[in-house]
């Protein structure tokens, strides 16, 4: 038998009771990139250069 209780998907043997969530959506953390970092990290990444002029002869 499979039921739903609240958020979270069971099934459950009728003969012996046994119960087990299923689970549908892999419960991974997403992998750090350059895309997916908050703000504050990508501006202390950054770093601005000056080059002086070029002097000609």
């Amino acid at each position: 038998m499979m039921y739903r209780d609240g958020d979270l998907d069971f099934r459950e043997c009728v003969a012996c009771g046994f119960k087990d969530e299923m689970r549908f959506k892999p419960q991974v953390r997403e992998l750090g990139t350059r895309v997916n970092q908050p703000e504050e990290i990508k501006q202390a990444d950054t770093q601005v250069l000056q080059f002086p002029p070029l002097e000609e002869d």
